[in-house]
């Protein structure tokens, strides 16, 4: 496999990972260590910003609703 081919998809499944967690902690599934949803959501806001030119201030809802729908989608992968 080519190495780039094989680190986009590294991060891709990081960033499916860490959208299950997050899930799971804002639905009260897993503990929650507020310095470690705070990154999730802070890294879920800066990667949508290479999507969306908006200030991050505006789109962080975005970007929360966009991990969520990921976890959903993570979740339906298996």
């Amino acid at each position: 496999m080519d190495e780039h081919l094989q680190r986009m998809l590294l991060a891709g499944a990081l960033g499916m990972t860490l959208a299950r967690r997050a899930a799971a902690i804002l639905e009260g599934d897993a503990p929650a260590d507020p310095r470690v949803l705070r990154a999730i959501l802070e890294a879920a806001n800066e990667s949508l910003g290479h999507f969306d030119d908006r200030p991050p201030g505006e789109r962080w809802c975005d970007a929360t609703l966009r991990l969520l729908d990921l976890a959903a989608f993570a979740a339906r992968l298996g």
